[in-house]
This record gives structure tokens, sequence and C-alpha cells, in this order.
């Protein structure tokens, strides 16, 4: 039952941007960076190198837990990749980032958007995710989507 998303193109359609007819997908989709925009140590790919991106329509919010100090260079990797976005947020410079303080920066700004669901990699994050937000978090890496 719809909606219905495939890890080969979910990342290069109509649901991304919120172009569907189906309200779930509300203005689009919000991504995690490291682990499904590019391979991660456990996505299976080599680390840093190309995942789901998005190239044909631009994702709505992207969310990282890098540090705004490393905005330049993962800039310029998406740019040299093709990818396509419109918001990027990433940490303080001054946030030591561990795994719950970078599942709550997520969280803020997913909660803040009117994205219908997150993508996420790591599950402990996505069930902090989801917890936070009371809104759709769907991991990729456990192929689970954490929802009401």
């Amino acid at each position: 039952p719809s909606p219905h998303l495939m890890e080969w193109n979910w990342a290069n359609n109509g649901p991304l941007t919120g172009h569907s007819a189906n309200p779930v997908y509300g203005s689009g989709v919000a991504m995690d960076l490291d682990g499904i925009v590019c391979h991660d140590a456990e996505s299976g790919g080599a680390i840093g190198s190309p995942y789901m991106l998005p190239r044909r329509t631009a994702c709505r919010l992207i969310v990282t837990g890098r540090q705004e100090q490393h905005r330049a260079q993962t800039e310029a990797w998406l740019h040299e990749h093709g990818a396509l976005w419109e918001r990027l947020m990433m940490l303080p410079n001054d946030d030591a980032g561990d795994a719950s303080r970078i599942a709550a920066h997520k969280a803020r700004h997913y909660a803040a958007s009117t994205c219908g669901f997150f993508m996420e990699s790591d599950p402990a994050q996505a069930e902090a995710i989801f917890r936070a937000t009371a809104k759709p978090v769907i991991c990729a890496r456990v192929s689970r989507v954490f929802a009401a």
C-alpha cells in the first residue's frame, strides 16, 4: 500500500519534494547525510562514496551530525556528485555531537519542517527522532518505519 518507496529510486522521484497525491509525503522528505546520501561504515559501500543521492529534484532538507565547520567541504562533495538540496542543517561547531545530541538536532529540524518523513541510517537515532517528533522515520539500514 501507499506510500511505496524503493531504495533504488526514492531519492529521485516526486515524493522527495512532496509532488505526490498522497498527503503522507507532506512537502517532501528530510534525510540524514552519512549513511543515506553517502555511504558510512554501516551502509555497505565505500565510506564517503555516493549512495542515495537526490539528483533529479532537490531534497527539501538534509540534517547531519557534521559540524558547521565542515560546511564548505560537505557542500563541495554534494555539488561534485550532482546532489540537489534546499537546506543543509549542520551541528554548531561548539556541539560535541554525541549520538543523543545528534538525534535531538535532527529531530528539532525535522519537527520544524513540513516534511512528511525522515530517512535515517542509524536505527537508534531513527527511533529517537520518531519519539521526539511523533513523525514517521524510515531507517534504511534495517528496513523499518518508525511510526504511530
